[in-house]
């Protein structure tokens, strides 16, 4: 669990949603066909939105970050497809700018991408360089089925006006072909407001609600949410990661205590024995490979036991880890490498301690 936080955290999910919040916006099921209707809706609320000094707002998105994306099929002119679907996805002007999205080729889109305008896309790094792997993907032709319901046709073709770097939409995400269509152009009625600001969440949860409702009353407007706290993988991969360290740790103490105790019993039963051995002339090096070699045979025998154990737990654990297998075997080497050097260091103490006392004053006790 430790290496699988590690591995979340190091993971680039290709942009950067610190400080950013979003306010969920739903019209009407009346207003889903009605294009020009959902335009001039979103177009207003944007023009109503206060300008803060020390925000950042994107116009919307229909799949925010950390939600799967509507995957639709697609064909490139010019060029031959393997058939497979790539993620489709509406997005505002400023939206790949606020979250820092890198741009490969091109330009993102602007307010100029609107209904009516000339049909423009933008696609992944990915995507690009499968399509085009000798070429600019700048001007290509491109087109995608832009309706949500199985059987929808394919929308016009659109011109190709900028390429962005890969987005991950969750750690799980390994299909990086993804297809952007400006939300202007193809408006839904499914949107969301998002916001990169130091403000309260309910400072901007009021303003777009006042927004949207004097435009429209019957619009459902959500609670404002911070983008890191949808990242439920990553903050469940840690809570899960704190509890079961916290708990390791304690087994650890319990184990590393319980062998120093009955290891220091044993020695207690055998001081003569180590006091007549001593004074024959035995070392006190062979004395403590002695019982050391004996406290190796129950290690090995706790360390196969635990590794039984480990196998049953992984597979509990298998659907909770990213990057690692269950049977990782640098993990259970590198645990089993810290609990035999627990265990020895146990063992090591007691009989260090009794092999330096003088046997005379052992053997006059008894």
């Amino acid at each position: 669990m430790i290496r699988s936080a590690v591995n979340l955290m190091r993971t680039n999910l290709g942009f950067n949603p610190e400080k950013v919040l979003r306010v969920g916006v739903r019209l009407p099921a009346r207003m889903g066909a009605d294009a020009p209707a959902l335009y001039q809706f979103f177009t207003a609320l944007t023009e109503r939105l206060p300008q803060d000094p020390s925000s950042r707002f994107a116009l919307m998105t229909a799949f925010p970050p950390f939600y799967p994306a509507n995957t639709q099929r697609f064909e490139a002119a010019g060029t031959e497809t393997d058939g497979a679907p790539a993620g489709m996805l509406r997005v505002g002007p400023g939206y790949f700018n606020l979250y820092h999205v890198a741009l490969r080729q091109g330009r993102e889109f602007t307010a100029a991408d609107r209904l009516g305008s000339e049909p423009v896309a933008v696609i992944s790094e990915t995507l690009a360089r499968q399509l085009w792997p000798n070429g600019s993907a700048v001007g290509r032709q491109i087109r995608v089925v832009e309706g949500d319901m199985p059987g929808s046709p394919f929308g016009p073709w659109r011109t190709i006006v900028g390429v962005m770097g890969d987005i991950r939409q969750g750690y799980a995400d390994t299909d990086l072909r993804d297809i952007y269509l400006p939300i202007l152009q193809v408006p839904t009625r499914f949107a969301s407001v998002h916001v990169r600001t130091d403000r309260p969440l309910s400072f901007w949860e009021e303003k777009v609600r006042a927004a949207a409702v004097e435009l429209q009353p019957h619009v459902i407007v959500g609670s404002a949410t911070r983008i890191v706290s949808e990242d439920r993988q990553r903050a469940g991969t840690r809570f899960l990661t704190s509890m079961l360290v916290g708990f390791s740790i304690f087994a650890a103490l319990l184990a590393v205590l319980g062998i120093y105790g009955v290891t220091t019993y044993a020695v207690q039963q055998r001081e003569r024995e180590i006091a007549i051995r001593t004074a024959v002339g035995g070392s006190r090096g062979d004395i403590m490979r002695l019982f050391l070699r004996q406290g190796v045979q129950v290690l090995a025998i706790g360390l196969g036991l635990g590794l039984f154990g480990a196998f049953g737990a992984a597979r509990i654990l298998e659907n909770q880890v990213y990057g690692v297998q269950p049977f990782d075997l640098a993990t259970l080497l590198a645990a089993c490498a810290l609990m035999t050097a627990a265990g020895l260091l146990a063992n090591w103490w007691p009989v260090r301690r009794a092999a330096l006392r003088n046997p005379m004053a052992v053997l006059k006790e008894g």
